[in-house]
Parts: structure tokens; sequence; C-alpha cells
């Protein structure tokens, strides 16, 4: 097996006690019509991040969100 077949492998296995996220869970689907809060469509969006990887061999998508004040990992919520 090459190293990049293991590597997709390792990757689609699932992380313990998660479940996979579906297209239909309604977070999903309330974010679908302006998945980048610009008016974009997710296919648009894709398909437009596709495009820019293919012309100049390397897209980064940035990724904002708000700052949650009191919310702890799981490492910290375990910790002594």
């Amino acid at each position: 097996m090459s190293a990049s077949a293991r590597c997709l492998n390792v990757r689609q296995l699932p992380k313990a006690g998660s479940k996979p996220v579906t297209m239909n869970e309604p977070q999903i689907q309330a974010m679908l019509p302006a998945i980048d809060s610009e008016g974009r469509e997710l296919s648009q969006f894709a398909a437009q991040a596709m495009q820019c990887a293919l012309a100049y061999g390397l897209a980064g998508i940035l990724v904002d969100f708000p700052r949650m004040d009191g919310v702890q990992t799981l490492a910290g919520e375990t910790a002594p």
C-alpha cells in the first residue's frame, strides 16, 4: 500500500465516540444557502476553491468564528 493510500485510509477512520456529520442535520441545512455569509451556496463556494487550487496549485480557506467565553476543551474538563 502506498503512503498516500494509507494516509487516505487513516483519515477516513471515525473518531472514538463521534458520529458522522450528514447534510440532513438542521445546522448544516441552515448554512447551505449562504455557506460563506456572502450569499454563495456550498457548491459555488467549493467550485471556486477548486478552481483556485487547480489554477495556482494551492488554495486555502480561512475559517473565522466568534469567540466563545466559558467553553472548555475535553482535556480542560477532565484535567485535575
